[in-house]
């Protein structure tokens, strides 16, 4: 996995302790922008041409906006630089999450997937 940031450019040896949170980012990404599959493209492209690419942008827009938060960056450097020797990397994973989650203002149920929080 290559990780982009703006003029900055890293080189991740084991992505694997990220994988959850590209899937988490994914799945708010699907649920905030994949309601209009059946739009008309008008430049030739595929569906999912357009789709990756419109993904590609937003996954490089939200990271570097994630990583102007502390508590985010602590979680990404315990899986990635503080990885523990056991392993276990639930906590970490549950603070990134948790952040997404918040940050997009969804919940995540078991039966019913994300949900938009409501604001009172």
């Amino acid at each position: 996995m290559i990780l982009q940031i703006p003029s900055k450019r890293f080189q991740l040896k084991n992505s694997k302790p990220l994988e959850s949170f590209y899937q988490h980012l994914a799945a708010v990404y699907r649920f905030r922008h994949g309601k209009n599959q059946l739009e008309f493209i008008w430049d030739g492209r595929e569906h999912i041409d357009k789709y990756k690419s419109e993904w590609e942008i937003a996954f490089v827009e939200w990271t570097t906006k994630f990583c102007n938060h502390e508590l985010f960056l602590q979680a990404v450097l315990a899986l990635t630089v503080f990885l523990p020797e056991n392993g276990q990397t639930g906590l970490a994973e549950n603070k990134m999450n948790h952040f997404i989650l918040q940050h997009f203002e969804l919940r995540l149920h078991k039966s019913k997937g994300l949900v938009a929080m409501k604001v009172a």
